[in-house]
């Protein structure tokens, strides 16, 4: 039996943590702790909110040029993307862009 996709999200979500600390140095306390006790899923909800703006952590992967190791770049990959809103999936491309910027 194939796992749900929100459970699938959360396993990425853990991933990226550790890709980050192996790739760059950059471990995202944080980011895992939320994650552990909300649930990928409801962490990236959550972080998704449009009043927030760009995350140190962001901004620490944008300078890394590793912003495809964001949660918000996971967030607009298939399949997950059909999760989260059409408002939650414009919050992430505008931090990505937003990001890449700086």
């Amino acid at each position: 039996m194939s796992k749900p996709l929100e459970q699938l999200f959360h396993e990425e979500m853990l991933s990226l943590y550790q890709l980050a600390a192996r790739e760059i140095g950059y471990w995202a306390n944080r980011f895992l702790q939320k994650t552990r006790r909300a649930g990928g899923y409801r962490a990236a909800k959550e972080w998704l909110r449009p009043t927030r703006g760009l995350s140190p952590g962001l901004e620490r992967l944008a300078k890394a040029k590793r912003l495809d190791l964001s949660m918000e770049a996971l967030v607009l990959r298939p399949p997950y993307r059909e999760l989260f809103t059409a408002e939650e999936l414009q919050t992430a491309q505008d931090r990505l862009s937003e990001a890449a910027r700086t």
